[in-house]
């Protein structure tokens, strides 16, 4: 499965809806938008918002892998904010932004 696809789709189930844009499937492997470049899709914070959600997001929440990634110090519960806040955070300064979101589904 395309992974922009995936991503949209999690976003659209969660209640996500981009007035600016209409999002057309064409088939299994495209996703048409009108966005200047799907980074402008992953960093709109309406878009996080529906894809990562609202609620608080603890140390314990995370992936193995992310966990793995980052060397916190303190309880494994630990309070880390505001969940779209957070991922929005740790997408932009990963190297691939459309990888990290697919391996939060």
């Amino acid at each position: 499965m395309n992974k922009l696809k995936a991503v949209i789709e999690r976003a659209v189930e969660n209640g996500w809806v981009d007035t600016r844009m209409e999002v057309t499937f064409h088939d299994d492997s495209k996703a048409k938008f009108e966005l200047d470049s799907e980074f402008e899709l992953l960093f709109s914070h309406d878009f996080a918002k529906a894809f990562f959600g609202e609620g608080m997001i603890y140390q314990s929440d995370l992936t193995a892998e992310l966990k793995k990634e980052l060397s916190y110090i303190g309880s494994k519960g630990r309070c880390l904010g505001v969940a779209w806040k957070y991922h929005i955070g740790s997408a932009v300064l990963s190297e691939d932004p459309l990888e990290y979101y697919f391996n939060q589904l």
